[in-house]
C-alpha cells in the first residue's frame, strides 16, 4: 500500500483499498468474476420534474418489452426485468472469446413524490429506453395555513 503525505499535490500514488483488488487473484473462479453475473442488479435511470408531470426514463436495453414490470406500492415503484441468455450450440466455452453481456433478474426501487396521481402513471418502451409519466395530482394543496390550538 503507498500513501501520500499531506504535503504532496499529487494523489495518484493513494491507494487505501488496492488490496480489495486482489480478491480476484485469489478467488478466479468466483460467481463475481463470471461475465454473466456483472452489472446485472442495477440500470441506469433518470428522473425529471416539469410543470404537470415527472418523467422517469430508464436504460434496459436489448430487453422485450414483455420481461420489464413496473408495480408501484406504497409510494415504492420498482422497476424489474429479466434477460435470458440465448442458449446454442456456440455457447461451448471453447467457442466464446468475449462474454461481457449481463444476465438475470435486475431491479431498481425509487421513492416517487407525494403528489403523483396514482391513478395517472404511463409507460412506453422505445428503442431500449423505458419512459413512464407520472402525472401530478392537481387537487393536493401544496401549501395551507395550519390553525394553533
Amino acid at each position: 500500500m503507498s500513501y501520500i503525505r499531506a504535503s504532496d499535490n499529487n494523489l495518484e500514488n493513494f491507494r487505501p483499498y488496492h488490496h480489495f483488488n486482489r480478491f480476484n487473484d485469489v478467488f478466479p473462479n468466483s460467481l463475481i468474476n463470471r461475465p454473466c453475473y456483472r452489472n446485472i442488479s442495477s440500470f441506469k435511470l433518470d428522473m425529471k420534474e416539469h410543470d404537470n408531470y415527472y418523467t422517469l426514463k430508464a436504460d434496459l436495453p436489448g430487453l422485450d418489452k414483455s420481461n420489464i414490470k413496473i408495480t408501484l406500492d406504497n409510494g415504492l415503484l420498482k422497476i424489474t426485468a429479466n434477460r435470458s441468455e440465448t442458449i446454442d450450440e456456440t455457447n461451448d466455452p471453447s467457442h466464446i472469446h468475449i462474454s461481457e453481456r449481463s444476465y438475470g433478474s435486475f431491479s431498481r426501487s425509487i421513492n416517487i413524490p407525494e403528489n403523483v396521481d396514482v391513478n395517472n402513471i404511463m409507460a412506453n418502451y422505445i428503442d431500449g429506453v423505458l419512459d413512464i409519466k407520472l402525472q401530478k395530482n392537481t387537487s393536493l394543496p401544496n401549501a395551507r395555513t395550519i390553525s394553533i390550538q
